[in-house]
């Protein structure tokens, strides 16, 4: 008696391709089943082919720099053996997963956000530090926006060239001279931007509420001057040094006078300079 053989097409980026011989790997190891791939009617003996008959496809001049910027790709799966149909309901949930994950990064992910504290040159290196980690390693475009100026804080193709000019965005970003309440919309666009969402959002939303300095008789805003693995630490006009405990669930995070420095300048990392 033949084995059963299902086939079905499917869409997916350049970019989910690997995650998608994982997928494939994954099954084949747990389920009794052979899976093959068919690119234009050719047959690849490895997902994987897939992006080199791509990327062969190109002119020599017109190829992207990189996976992110090619086409959407079009597949057909063979799969042939006993549990076939069990391999195809979990082929056709991860594609699905990927159809909206597509849609998503062509929109893009917004979202506001209301300061807690001073955003001085250094809380703003630090954005800029988070931003350009997921620029190069997703190829995300992130802004962010204030009433009716928009900084680019990190880009696939345009911060090098940012960079290269006296338009740094660490200092666009200072020049704003955002206080605790202000506004501010962060844009994100490209593959898993969600990721990038997430941790900007930590260190945006993180420190004390009201962004004043707790020492008695001092009333000045309080700014992010050192983000670590472990803890963000502040400090205040006058100097006075605290930090939260990023290990923390967020809502046992409090306020505490800084290992790094306590009522005195912390100890900043190579990447920061002294002053906020």
């Amino acid at each position: 008696m033949p084995e059963p053989k299902l086939e079905k097409e499917f869409e997916l980026t350049c970019c989910q391709v690997p995650r998608a011989a994982l997928m494939i790997s994954l099954l084949t190891r747990k389920l009794q089943v052979k899976i093959m791939t068919v690119y234009k009617d050719k047959m690849v003996a490895d997902i994987m082919g897939v992006l080199t008959l791509s990327m062969a496809e190109c002119e020599p001049g017109n190829r992207p720099k990189d996976i992110g910027h090619m086409p959407d790709l079009r597949i057909k799966l063979i799969i042939q053996g006993s549990d076939s149909a069990a391999a195809m309901v979990e082929l056709i949930d991860f594609f699905a997963r990927c159809s909206r994950q597509r849609i998503l990064e062509k929109k893009g992910l917004e979202k506001e956000f209301i300061l807690k504290w001073r955003l001085g040159l250094l809380a703003a290196k630090t954005i800029c530090r988070i931003a350009k980690k997921f620029q190069a390693r997703l190829k995300a475009t992130i802004k962010i926006v204030y009433k009716d100026k928009t900084i680019i804080v990190g880009d696939c193709n345009e911060v090098a060239e940012i960079n290269n000019t006296d338009s740094d965005p660490a200092y666009l970003l200072e020049e704003l001279g955002l206080m605790p309440g202000s506004c501010i919309k962060l844009a994100i666009q490209g593959p898993n931007a969600e990721y990038a969402m997430e941790d900007l959002t930590e260190f945006l939303t993180s420190g004390p509420s009201l962004g004043r300095c707790p020492v008695a008789g001092c009333s000045s805003t309080l700014a992010p001057v050192c983000y670590l693995d472990e803890v963000i630490v502040y400090e205040c006009e006058r100097g006075h040094s605290w930090e939260i405990d990023r290990t923390r669930p967020v809502e046992k995070q409090k306020l505490q006078p800084s290992k790094f420095g306590i009522y005195g300048k912390p100890s900043f990392d190579k990447d920061f300079p002294n002053k906020a």
